[in-house]
């Protein structure tokens, strides 16, 4: 490395400056022991002289040799972080792989420069948003909900073209993005989506049971509950038309709903204090998804299944897949809301079977990753997904990519039919 190469030509010239130094104080020495003392004396002196000289010499080399350590260790520390931070110049110790995020998801923060992947910052792949590194990737990465180019950029030899989808397919954007023009059709390699059947699944997020029971006392927090089910919810068109069936379930208990699309109101920037108080105040809350589609299940399930209430579930995905039973309940399992209702109130009045449901509920924790967006310092959007094992598992891919070699014909086949179902009667 040139650094350290200068750093050897510097101390060789320090050592020779130290014996021109050395030799001189010597002369110095013996000159004046000759004129002032006997020959014995001179002789002494000199040896005396001498073996200070040594010393000094042997601790000026050990604290150059400190020294230069110590600029050997701050120099490989930069290069890590400079390989860590990546400017748009060639990496100082590796040669990456590339993964180009072209057309970006709105939580996906912009990345100009080359970045460490989230999941697994040693392995050697980067991943960037800045288009100019477009030749040089090894992996493009379009979103197929942001993705309205009319026809694909240049493709480059040994690319790999990958699909990234977190959103149902549902009839609003449906024919209405890039996919499923006759340009886009065959492009595409790999599919990164939540569904189990793509090439690398990356869901909303995972239950992982723990390693040591919780202490709770479920008692005290069944006593403080004085609420029965809450639901915090900003889109009120849907195609599930889940605030068709809210509305019916109020017929026959207490929802309270919060957001854009009921009368209680807690501030989206403040989610986490939000939640926590949903969680002391009521019983249950509302999972229900936008829509009834293969596989989704979304941040509503992951991110509120830790808290101290029971999730009631309303979506197309096999809940069973995910959560042990009588964690929570799904309303798919009832024949109507009404029916739902029922059973909500017989459970709410029961001490021990509720608390039964939170304690089955702690032996697992949802793992779930936080993207947040700022506006002058202040939090006023988040979003959770779970997909860092899914770019780690993109970049173990492209670095054997014969393995894995593969291409869709028409991607519209695959993304939407028979995915979506209609919405069920209550």
């Amino acid at each position: 490395m040139q650094f350290l190469h200068i750093s050897s030509s510097r101390e060789r010239t320090m050592t020779m400056l130290h014996w021109t130094s050395i030799r001189s104080w010597i002369r110095g020495a013996c000159t004046f022991t000759l004129k002032g003392c006997k020959i014995p004396c001179c002789f002494y002196g000199l040896v005396l002289t001498c073996t200070i000289m040594v010393g000094l010499f042997a601790l000026s080399r050990e604290l150059m040799t400190s020294k230069s350590e110590t600029k050997k260790i701050v120099l490989i520390a930069r290069a890590l972080n400079y390989s860590s931070r990546s400017h748009p110049r060639d990496n100082v110790l590796e040669n990456p792989k590339i993964i180009l995020l072209y057309a970006k998801t709105r939580y996906q923060p912009v990345m100009d420069e080359l970045s460490t992947l989230r999941g697994c910052p040693e392995v050697n792949c980067r991943m960037t948003t800045n288009q100019s590194y477009l030749q040089r990737s090894s992996a493009v990465m379009f979103a197929a909900l942001f993705l309205k180019l009319k026809t694909p950029p240049q493709r480059y030899k040994d690319q790999v073209w990958i699909l990234h989808n977190h959103e149902s397919p549902r009839t609003s954007w449906v024919g209405k993005r890039s996919i499923w023009l006759q340009s886009w059709k065959n492009v595409f390699n790999w599919t990164i989506d939540y569904r189990n059947d793509s090439d690398i699944p990356a869901p909303y997020g995972v239950l992982q049971a723990r390693n040591h029971t919780i202490d709770k006392d479920y008692s005290a927090i069944f006593k403080r509950k004085k609420g029965t089910i809450a639901w915090m919810v900003s889109n009120c068109k849907t195609e599930s038309k889940r605030m068709d069936y809210v509305k019916e379930l109020k017929k026959y208990v207490q929802v309270d709903v919060y957001g854009a699309c009921g009368n209680h109101k807690c501030p989206r920037s403040d989610g986490p204090a939000c939640f926590e108080m949903l969680s002391a105040k009521y019983k249950f809350y509302l999972s229900f998804e936008n829509a009834f589609c293969k596989d989704y299940v979304t941040e509503k399930f992951f991110l509120y299944y830790g808290l101290n209430f029971i999730l009631i579930t309303r979506g197309g995905a096999d809940y069973t897949k995910h959560a042990e039973n009588n964690t929570y309940i799904n309303a798919m399992d009832f024949k109507s809301a009404e029916q739902l209702a029922v059973f909500i109130k017989q459970l709410a009045n029961n001490e021990t079977k509720y608390t039964a449901y939170l304690k089955r509920k702690d032996k697992y924790k949802p793992v779930y990753e936080e993207y947040i967006r700022k506006k002058d310092d202040v939090i006023v959007w988040r979003s959770h997904r779970l997909e860092a094992q899914a770019m780690c598992e993109a970049c173990k891919r492209l670095w054997d990519v014969d393995k894995y070699r593969k291409q869709y014909d028409d991607i519209t086949a695959w993304f939407d039919k028979g995915i979506c179902y209609a919405t069920p009667i209550m």
